[in-house]
């Protein structure tokens, strides 16, 4: 499943650990998949800690950014750090 996150950090965890649950129910397998955009909270820190008991998280941090040049309405996705636990 697919979240993405924007300065989730008094959130995040609760989220993750109910998903965590809710895969240890469902027995088969789960891959969470976090995309951090431009977070500036703890949100990466949350990312870089939490531990899945039956899921793997997968996350990336990105952002949304024009280049110089760009016209307005036109951006491009920067991946800027990948970790999966």
């Amino acid at each position: 499943m697919a979240i993405p996150v924007k300065n989730e950090d008094q959130y995040l965890g609760g989220c993750l650990d109910a998903l965590d649950r809710a895969a240890g129910r469902y027995g088969g397998e789960v891959v969470i998949v976090a995309m951090a955009n431009d977070c500036t909270d703890g949100t990466i820190e949350i990312l870089n800690t939490w531990r899945p008991n039956h899921a793997t998280l997968a996350w990336s941090a990105v952002s949304l950014y024009r280049a110089l040049g760009t016209p307005v309405g036109r951006g491009a996705w920067r991946s800027m750090q990948a970790r999966t636990c």
